[in-house]
Formats: structure tokens, C-alpha cells, sequence
């Protein structure tokens, strides 16, 4: 069982890691200033403003390139952590005839909190934060409880992104490419994963 705040901890530490490799020292440190009074406050809804302070700071020290691999390189990493859901998926893969009756079984595995419309080889993948819990924007715990009427740039999304993107990729055996529709952290109800098959 991990303690308050261990999950947070770990991620941040994934991020600014990742700051450094692709970016440097410098803009790591400037990025992830307040860091350790922010995780010493144990608030998540400070903890979600100080996040998207934090990526508006990355947004201002960084070509759109250089985070999209921070952010992209932070979703593998994410994936790594939670691995368990990727391999029961691939499990059930394994068991069916054709990835026709894989993918009927797979887009309708959580209807509550997520969505599928299929256009052809396109997936449009849908999930709806706030039906987690009271006030959730994101299920990641560093922007959850980011409040109504602050948004946060999309760039961390790119997270999200590549997470779904290696979750794919790895259950179907083979490149997905997956885009970043919209996000409930930047403003919509919803957020939207457009995936390639």
C-alpha cells in the first residue's frame, strides 16, 4: 500500500528526470520549483495548480518538441508503473481468434468512465474524468483536482498520449499512433484519444 503522496513523489521525480535528460539542468530546476513544499502541503488542489504552473513554465522554456518528448517519455514510464492492466489486455488478446473479436471485447470494458466510436481503422477513445469522482479533471493525482475554471495546458497531456499510445502498441504487437484530441484539463468535458489501427 503506498502512503499520501508516495504516487505524486515518484511522478515528479519521473518528470523532472526527464526535464533534465531532454532539456537540461537549468530548465528542470526552473520547472520544478516549489516542488517539495507543494508535496509537503499534501493538498491536492494546490498540488494540481502548482502542476499546471509547472507546465506553463515548461510551455515557456521549451520548443513544442522538446516537451512533447518529456512529457511522451514521462507516459512510458506511467505504463511501466501500471503494467498489470496492459497484461491482462494482452491476455485476453492472446485468447481470441482475431483482433476483430479482441476489439469488440476491448471497447466495451469500462463503459462507466470511457468510450469508443470506430470510423474504419480510427478508434476514437473518450473518458470522462469526472465520473471517477467529485471534482476529477484527470486521472493522473498530479492535475486531478485541478479546479473548475483554471485549465491547464495540453502539453501534459502528451503524457496521456503516449501512454495510451505504448498500451496499444504493446497489447496489438505492433506501432499505434495515437493523437491527442481534446483534454478535460484544458477546458473540454471530456478528453479524446484519436488511435490508428
Amino acid at each position: 500500500m503506498t502512503e499520501p503522496g508516495e504516487i505524486e513523489d515518484r511522478q515528479l521525480k519521473e518528470i523532472g528526470a526527464q526535464i533534465k535528460h531532454f532539456a537540461g539542468d537549468a530548465v528542470s530546476n526552473k520547472v520544478m520549483q516549489g516542488k517539495d513544499e507543494m508535496l509537503a502541503a499534501k493538498d491536492p488542489v494546490k498540488g494540481a495548480v502548482w502542476m499546471k504552473e509547472a507546465i506553463d513554465r515548461l510551455d515557456a522554456l521549451t520548443d513544442k518538441k522538446t516537451r512533447e518528448k518529456i512529457m511522451s517519455a514521462c507516459g512510458h514510464a506511467c505504463l511501466a508503473t501500471y503494467i498489470k492492466g496492459m497484461e491482462a489486455s494482452k491476455e485476453i488478446r492472446r485468447k481470441c481468434a482475431t483482433e476483430e473479436e479482441f476489439l469488440k471485447i476491448e471497447l466495451n470494458a469500462l463503459p462507466d468512465i470511457t468510450r469508443f466510436e470506430r470510423n474504419g481503422d480510427i478508434l476514437y477513445w473518450y473518458y470522462t474524468p469526472r465520473k471517477l469522482g467529485k471534482g476529477m479533471r484527470c486521472v493522473c493525482p498530479l492535475l486531478s483536482m485541478l479546479p473548475e475554471g483554471v485549465n491547464a495546458s495540453p502539453t501534459y497531456c502528451q503524457c496521456s498520449r503516449a501512454n495510451v499510445q505504448a498500451y496499444w502498441t504493446g497489447i496489438l504487437g505492433r506501432p499505434i499512433k495515437v493523437e491527442l484530441g481534446e483534454t478535460s484539463i484544458a477546458g473540454s468535458k471530456e478528453c479524446k484519444f484519436i488511435i490508428h489501427l
